[in-house]
């Protein structure tokens, strides 16, 4: 601790703890935690008699420490003043964040170093009394649910709701506590309360409120991504902790997991059940959002980069522009053999049919495989993950490797780069995407601390380096024809800087030519 905060509860304390085995009960809580603090300050004030000072009979002494984020309306009114300390907000998150406290209402037990003390080091009295506030603190267990009391607590919900909008954050706060002590599970409450704790600079506090939602429904990509994007940057320690916490409890949580790894930028590579778990979710709307919403564009760029450098075998293609190409000696019929891996709803298959023999897609989510097939544009169709799907081909059996947007739901591509040398044919082609990670950026390192040039950005989706790439091209056996700046996708408005690539696999070893 600082030491103004160790002096702020010297001060709440109101004198030294001398005794080697004197003990303090320390209740912190906040106006908008108010209306979860009657019954636990009652018990305090009746083992104290309303004093700040020993509990009777023993060496237990109690202080209430209170974080005002409004000045209060009648200060000197209160029956417990002579237990409360108010403290400054740094200096109470501070304090709240050394003695582990994460949501408020809470109580703690300190020792005469103010260290804090877990139960089983209690004595019996202290434990009784630490134990008869957290059981006030947490309230009865929720009651079966009701007819009736599901509409009370929407009401409540609504009249909260309005209360933020008319700019009474406070108020709202507080009316989201109540419902929560009604429902402490309740996902638009923790949600909404940890929205106004945010906008009222108290972001510490609104973490554990998000970490409730995404505990209770690992599918909710937005509370996810405020954790990792908005909560993060401001409160890491608490995010990351809380996140630990929930995979802890629930390892199947598939987004926890990914988010976690996403905040420590360690990881180079995405568990194959999270990919299913978003793509299963998107099938239904994937191709309406990629493609109107977010302006994506890239099977059209990759397509028209291999009309470019093979204009026999993409006659008559028009150009991403809309301009016809220039007619080219027309083949007697399509040859090319296609693997279109992480193919989603088919939007490559559907423009390479015509120029192709043979295309065989594979995702890893049913889903999408489902709403591909509808389209009717692929020979064949497999679930399952690129790795295996390419291990199982046989040698030298195709001419093209299409991955559009799939590389940023990979991350590293070692494995990968070398499977589709061994199954494409000599000068056949590899043609994908990526996310561009700027040089500046920091990106995962090997153990002899070379840069690998895969990042896990805090989106989620993975970023490579051009470097990385030219790298792993060469290493490979792959030359780079082709590398153009495009933007893969706008989020929010702004372009997604990324890259379109086609490399094309060496010719008995020497340089392939274009």
């Amino acid at each position: 601790m600082t030491s103004t905060s160790t002096a702020v509860l010297r001060d709440a304390l109101r004198r030294p703890l001398e005794a080697p085995d004197a003990l303090a009960v320390l209740f912190f809580t906040s106006d908008w935690a108010a209306p979860a603090e009657s019954a636990a300050l009652a018990l305090l004030r009746a083992a104290t008699g309303g004093r700040a000072g020993p509990t009777e009979g023993n060496r237990v002494r109690v202080a209430v420490l209170r974080q005002h984020l409004q000045p209060p309306v009648d200060a000197g009114s209160s029956d417990t003043d002579a237990l409360e300390t108010a403290v400054a907000n740094d200096a109470f998150r501070e304090l709240c964040k050394r003695f582990g406290v994460v949501a408020l209402p809470a109580v703690v037990v300190v020792d005469a170093a103010l260290e804090r003390v877990e139960n089983p080091q209690l004595p019996a009295h202290a434990a009784v009394l630490l134990e008869s506030v957290n059981d006030a603190l947490n309230g009865k267990p929720p009651a079966s649910a009701s007819s009736a009391a599901d509409e009370t607590l929407a009401e409540m919900r609504d009249e909260a709701t309005s209360l933020f909008e008319s700019g009474d954050f406070l108020a709202a706060a507080s009316l989201f506590v109540r419902v929560l002590r009604e429902n402490p599970a309740c996902p638009k409450a923790n949600f909404n309360l940890a929205v106004i704790l945010q906008m009222l600079g108290e972001t510490y506090f609104a973490v554990h409120f998000l970490l409730q939602v995404v505990a209770a429904d690992d599918n909710d990509s937005v509370a996810h991504t405020v954790l990792r994007s908005v909560y993060y940057p401001v409160e890491p320690d608490a995010v990351v902790a809380g996140y630990e916490a929930i995979i802890a409890a629930a390892p199947h949580h598939v987004r926890a997991v990914h988010s976690l790894a996403t905040l420590r930028g360690a990881a180079t590579s995405a568990a194959p059940a999270y990919v299913q778990k978003v793509f299963d979710e998107l099938a239904e709307t994937f191709e309406e959002k990629l493609v109107t919403h977010l302006e994506y564009r890239v099977p059209w760029l990759l397509v028209d980069a291999l009309s470019r450098v093979q204009p026999s075998v993409f006659v008559d293609l028009k150009s991403a522009a809309g301009s016809a190409r220039p007619a080219a000696a027309r083949v007697a019929s399509p040859t090319w053999r296609v693997a279109d891996v992480g193919c989603g709803t088919g939007l490559c298959g559907r423009l390479l049919r015509p120029f192709v023999a043979h295309i065989v897609g594979v995702d890893i989510s049913p889903l999408m495989i489902e709403k591909t097939r509808d389209a009717g544009s692929y020979d064949e169709l497999q679930i399952d993950d690129i790795d295996p799907f390419l291990s199982n081909r046989e040698d030298a059996s195709l001419d093209l490797v299409i991955a559009a947007d799939v590389w940023i739901y990979v991350g590293a591509l070692d494995d990968i780069f070398a499977l589709c040398a061994r199954k494409l044919t000599a000068g056949g082609w590899l043609a994908f995407s990526t996310e561009l990670l700027a040089p500046s950026s920091s990106s995962s390192s090997t153990g002899d601390g070379l840069q690998v040039g895969v990042k896990l950005a805090a989106s989620g989706r993975f970023q490579h380096s051009e470097q990385y790439i030219a790298d792993l091209a060469a290493a490979s056996g792959f030359a780079v024809r082709l590398a153009e700046a495009v933007s893969v996708r706008k989020e929010s408005g702004e372009a997604i800087p990324g890259r379109v690539y086609l490399l094309q696999k060496a010719i008995d070893s020497a340089t392939a030519v274009a």
